[in-house]
This record gives structure tokens, C-alpha cells and sequence, in this order.
């Protein structure tokens, strides 16, 4: 977002607003902090570390074994590259196949 000003004022003014907004969304998340709900159970550390894990996607490339992300890892890159080599591969036999059937023509046609 590009916001455009036209004079000093007007960012002052904008600069004040954005401060107030800061300053409320301080107030409510320190008001927030401190209530408590009535039958509120303490925070289970494994039970958040469960639901954020369920949250994550099923791969390799986050696995707390180095083995296991270093071969995941070299797996998209394998991946990677045979999509971008076969790319160009086929660039490349177009672009010799014109050359060489071009020169290939003229010469059949200077033999005849």
C-alpha cells in the first residue's frame, strides 16, 4: 500500500493515528493477559505442540533428522533439475536439428 502525502501535516496526522491504534492494541492485549476464564485449565505445552503439528504439512523437509531433510531436500532438487534439463534438452535438439538441417540441406543441394 503506497500511501502519497501532500504535506508534513498530513503524515504527522497519519503518524498520530497509527501511535493511538498502537497504544489501544497494547491496552487490549495487556488487558487480555490477565483475564483468566472461571474453569480455565493451565496451558498443556504438549497438547499445543500436538495441534501445531497437526497443522503442519506431512513432510521430510521439516523432520528433526538431519538424514531425512538432507535426502528430502536433494529429492525436490533432483526433481527440480530433471524438469529444468529436460527443458532444455528439448531447446537444444530444436536448435540443432535447425542448424544442422539447414546446413545439411544446403549441402545435399550443392551436390546435385
Amino acid at each position: 500500500m503506497s500511501l502519497k502525502f501532500d504535506n508534513l501535516n498530513q503524515l504527522v496526522d497519519y503518524l498520530s493515528v497509527l501511535e493511538r491504534r498502537v497504544e489501544a492494541l497494547e491496552t487490549e492485549n495487556a488487558r487480555l493477559r490477565t483475564i483468566q476464564p472461571v474453569n480455565a485449565a493451565p496451558l498443556d505445552k504438549k497438547l499445543i505442540a500436538k495441534h501445531v503439528g497437526a497443522l503442519l504439512p506431512r513432510t521430510d523437509i521439516i523432520h528433526p533428522s538431519f538424514i531425512k531433510r538432507s535426502f528430502a531436500i536433494w529429492g525436490h532438487m533432483f526433481v527440480a533439475q530433471l524438469i529444468i534439463g529436460t527443458i532444455v534438452a528439448v531447446a537444444y535438439f530444436c536448435f540443432v536439428s535447425v542448424i544442422f538441417g539447414s546446413f545439411f540441406g544446403s549441402l545435399i543441394r550443392q551436390s546435385q
